[in-house]
């Protein structure tokens, strides 16, 4: 290929191992591991937290600001989860279906 400059730097290396081992790979083992041990319908609920962790990598890594709509949004989200997952304040705990079993 005429033309073609392959410059790799410590910063273009170092972009790549994180995007193919924390962006990806990291996530398809923890969604898996996670399926060993919760039904997919629990675990589901779950993926729902990916925008919220994404806001607040931004945050903490890009020094990305977050407006009151981003606050509201994630608060909602993590509520529809905590809800949905059975959480209960008033014995705070989360009941899984394994627990209910009697296991």
């Amino acid at each position: 290929m005429r033309g073609f400059n392959l410059d790799l730097s410590w910063l273009t290396v170092a972009n790549v191992l994180y995007l193919g081992i924390v962006a990806m790979a990291l996530p398809i083992f923890l969604w898996n591991y996670a399926l060993l041990h919760y039904d997919a319908s629990e675990a589901g609920l779950f993926i729902n937290l990916v925008p919220v962790f994404s806001v607040i990598s931004a945050m903490l890594f890009l020094g990305e600001r977050v407006n009151a709509g981003q606050l509201i949004a994630g608060g909602v989200v993590i509520l529809g989860v905590l809800l949905s997952s059975g959480f209960s304040v008033k014995n705070r705990t989360i009941r899984s279906n394994w627990y209910d079993a009697g296991h």
